[in-house]
């Protein structure tokens, strides 16, 4: 079975990563309503798109300050125009010479979970922001919280260079994904906010200056009150993916990117296309769905303007390098012919959109 129905985007060729304006906008103008309304700052984390289009969309609804997640993409990031980076993974002080670099033309800030890490940056007469991170029950990273002491070292060796200054205490709540219950989810969020600001009265008059950093797209998109904190910093709430939507962080109709894919193989005896769409198109994140069947993304049909989903629910079923296999149902199997589009909502649209940024993008 060959193409025979309308191509609504004959402009693909080749997997492309669409991007659907509206929704990004509307996912934007959300949580700018609820920090602004609570005055807490929004400094999104760009790794989720990192597109300059994109950029540019949130510098127009007027955010200043963003996250990235390593020195190369705050270079790629200070290029297309912004001044206010934090770079959300602890030093490397390999690169040294670029943290040094950065610092003479960015407001940079960077993160910061052992003494040494400080000693170096200080000796180097660096000018940079340190953010102290704390391991809020994820761990991965940071200084557990209740390790009062060693967070003492670090602020006191911070204190000890001139050329550094103390941001305050920042972490990430990576616990919280995959936390479908509200209630569950609350009592992660307030505990970790009490534990934050229960460092911060430590060092009383000093701890007055020290700002709260907290980031992670569930506790931002389903809490409520975040006026605990002085920032946020979500990055996948800008496209949310199907990992959000299965936890009940977003609805459905808030994804905003999908994986167009070309048609490449029909097999109606078994209900299967195959689409050029694999691994490094999609990564291999995956999600498990109830029955214990794990899927690399959910179809859906592309149409001007947008997507819909299917009258029946499918899945990419299997994936390889460069191929991916969806098994449809019977009476869809006639509007994905060879040589047609169909769009796939990826599991985790940080990935897809990192592994497809060099690729082709188009916004509709």
């Amino acid at each position: 079975m060959v193409l025979s129905i309308p191509d609504h985007f004959p402009e693909i060729t080749g997997p492309t990563l669409m991007i659907h304006r509206q929704k990004v906008d509307e996912n934007l103008q959300k949580i700018l309503a609820k920090t602004r309304a609570q005055q807490v700052d929004f400094r999104p984390h760009m790794k989720t798109h990192q597109h300059p289009l994109v950029g540019e969309w949130m510098k127009a609804a007027g955010v200043r300050k963003i996250t990235v997640s390593s020195l190369e993409m705050a270079r790629q990031h200070a290029l297309w125009g912004w001044t206010d980076i934090t770079v959300a993974i602890p030093v490397n002080i390999r690169m040294i010479q670029e943290i040094k670099s950065l610092s003479l033309e960015t407001n940079l800030a960077i993160l910061v979970d052992h003494p040494d890490v400080v000693h170096i940056l200080g000796q180097e007469l660096i000018h940079v922001g340190i953010w102290i991170e704390l391991d809020t029950g994820s761990g991965r990273t940071g200084i557990p919280g209740h390790e009062i002491e060693k967070i003492k070292t670090v602020l006191k060796t911070i204190d000890a260079y001139p050329s550094l200054s103390c941001r305050g205490f920042l972490w990430h709540d990576g616990h919280q994904y995959g936390n479908h219950d509200q209630e569950s989810l609350e009592t992660t969020w307030h505990q970790s906010v009490q534990m934050a600001n229960k460092i911060r009265k430590e060092f009383g008059e000093r701890g007055l200056t020290l700002a709260l950093s907290a980031g992670d797209t569930p506790s931002a998109s389903r809490i409520e009150n975040i006026s605990q904190v002085d920032e946020i910093r979500p990055g996948n709430l800008i496209y949310y993916d199907l990992m959000q939507w299965q936890t009940g962080v977003c609805d459905f109709d808030q994804i905003a990117l999908c994986l167009a894919a070309p048609v490449i193989g029909f097999y109606p005896d078994r209900c299967e296309i195959a689409v050029q769409a694999g691994a490094v198109h999609l990564s291999k994140e995956a999600l498990q769905l109830p029955d214990g069947q794990s899927i690399y993304g959910v179809p859906v049909r592309l149409k001007p303007g947008g997507w819909d989903p299917l009258s029946k629910p499918a899945y990419v079923d299997r994936i390889s390098q460069e191929h991916g296999l969806i098994r449809l149902p019977k009476e869809e199997m006639k509007n994905f012919p060879i040589g047609s589009l169909i769009g796939i909502l990826p599991i985790h649209s940080c990935l897809t959109a990192d592994i497809m940024k060099h690729q082709p993008h188009l916004v509709i």
